[in-house]
């Protein structure tokens, strides 16, 4: 009787020992996500500080379609709601994603225009979001890869049970794909359509 309830008391030691081996795993792995996402956010909030200023300085100079200007205001808007509610995680790459997908396209596109590389305000604001701009896609890097770390090791035998437990889900990539709307309207012309009258 005696062997049967320190066998018990093995097992028992055994799952408590690896339950808090997978937790700790889990946490540690989450963590180095988390940095590598409050990197891009900062380098993104310092982007939408500036970026209104920059706009407008396009739109005065007659650059910037209305619609084009509404999608940037629409990702800003979802990527400010998502930070500030507290979103979870994965809300937070998620719209930390869209926000720089939408803003991308339009900000690599502006320096081609000699008009605007004349204006001092304009070329101040481009370097400054340009420094931002090439340090989320370096720090992106980063983070897909804790992601990927994070979520091997989440859909992994035997921590996929800790992780099912705990609730933990896979994590989104921080993707740069133009948002779909931004790269029509680009497509056909919106965003330089005045340009002709230059």
């Amino acid at each position: 009787m005696d062997v049967w309830i320190l066998v018990l008391i093995l097992v028992l030691v055994g799952i408590v020992v690896f339950f808090i081996i997978g937790y700790n795993n889990i946490v540690r792995k989450e963590q180095r996500v988390r940095q590598a996402q409050s990197e891009i956010e900062r380098e993104l909030n310092r982007v939408a500080e500036l970026l209104p200023n920059l706009v407008n300085t396009v739109k005065g100079a007659g650059l910037l379609e209305q619609r084009v200007y509404a999608q940037i205001s629409e990702a800003y808007g979802k990527y400010v709601n998502a930070i500030r509610s507290g979103g979870d995680l994965s809300e937070r790459i998620s719209a930390s994603s869209s926000f720089f997908g939408a803003i991308m396209p339009i900000i690599l596109q502006l320096p081609q225009y000699p008009q605007l590389q004349s204006m001092q305000q304009f070329k101040a604001l481009f370097d400054e979001i340009r420094v931002s701009i090439d340090k989320v896609a370096y720090a992106r890097q980063f983070l897909n890869d804790a992601v990927n770390d994070y979520n091997t090791f989440i859909l992994s035998f035997p921590w996929v049970i800790v992780a099912r437990l705990l609730g933990k889900k896979e994590l989104p990539y921080f993707k740069y794909e133009r948002a779909e709307e931004t790269r029509r309207s680009l497509e056909a012309g919106d965003f330089t359509k005045s340009l002709t009258q230059w």
